[in-house]
């Protein structure tokens, strides 16, 4: 799934029941969100939104799983 810069808010289930997710990818000017190991992220990386894919690793400085 590509996510533009322009995107801001991302619900809480924006991506419930979709199972056949396999990447993110995030616009290199997006202010608010960014993605890393198959994971979205909030922009600071210390939140993961969700995880597409197998096995993912999370990275260092992620405090909070959403």
């Amino acid at each position: 799934m590509t996510i533009p810069s322009s995107v801001v808010r991302i619900g809480k289930k924006a991506f419930h029941g979709c199972g056949k997710l396999t990447s993110f990818s995030v616009g290199a000017n997006n202010v608010k969100y960014s993605s890393v190991n198959n994971l979205l992220c909030i922009k600071d990386g210390a939140t993961v939104i969700c995880g597409v894919g197998g096995d993912v690793t999370i990275p260092e400085g992620v405090v909070n799983i959403g």
